[in-house]
């Protein structure tokens, strides 16, 4: 199956330049939040308990994360899990969950390992690179798309990519049939580049094998 992610860190980038589409000024970017409870109205949470929020339109259409202080909605905010810290829950980021978003909606479609190999579009970018680590520790075979193939071969190999191909060679009109490669994938690209990857899916790659 293939994943197309619908939130990235790049949202980050669209406030600053101011153009992110629909935003309203003023906008206090930050898509991703950590932080300690100062106080809760809901009940949900207590002073000092610690949070993750990450979407929501937190940063794109709600006050974000690039703050001392933030007021969220409770039911946005997550505990933070048991052994993880705020500079870990912020490395991942937005970008680490909706990788893991992908890859679990890889596994809810029962696409295994011997299916074939899983291709990662944007493979050098957040939610591209998470996904080829997370990946590859599952014991999936990950063919890595980067428009920087070359020079970022060694760093995609070091995640766990069996193989890095150029993004160039999948940006071209895709033909309706094409050599079926992959089990499936995540695209973070879409476009030419989605079609070309879709036309190279196997039979059972989009849809769970018990149909």
């Amino acid at each position: 199956m293939f994943v197309r992610p619908y939130i990235s860190q790049s949202s980050d980038a669209l406030v600053v330049t101011g153009n992110y589409a629909g935003l309203k000024f003023p906008m206090t970017g930050g898509v991703d939040l950590t932080g300690t409870v100062i106080s809760d109205e809901s009940g949900n949470f207590k002073e000092g308990d610690n949070i993750v929020v990450n979407s929501y339109g937190v940063g794109t259409d709600h006050y974000g994360g690039y703050a001392e202080e933030a007021r969220m909605r409770p039911e946005w905010c997550l505990p933070m899990p048991a052994g993880m810290d705020h500079l870990t829950a912020a490395r991942i980021g937005t970008a680490g969950y909706t990788a893991a978003l992908c890859v679990q909606e890889l596994l809810n479609k029962n696409v295994s390992p011997s299916d074939g190999p899983i291709c990662v579009s944007g493979a050098t970018g957040g939610v591209g690179s998470v996904s080829v680590l997370l990946l590859a520790q599952m014991g999936y075979k990950v063919v890595a798309l980067s428009g920087k193939a070359e020079a970022e071969e060694a760093f995609l190999k070091s995640l766990g990519a069996d193989s890095v191909l150029p993004r160039q060679s999948f940006e071209d009109k895709a033909r309706p049939l094409n050599k079926e490669l992959y089990a499936g994938g995540v695209d973070v690209a879409g476009g030419n580049i989605l079609a070309n990857m879709l036309s190279m899916t196997k039979k059972y790659g989009m849809y769970p094998k018990n149909i």
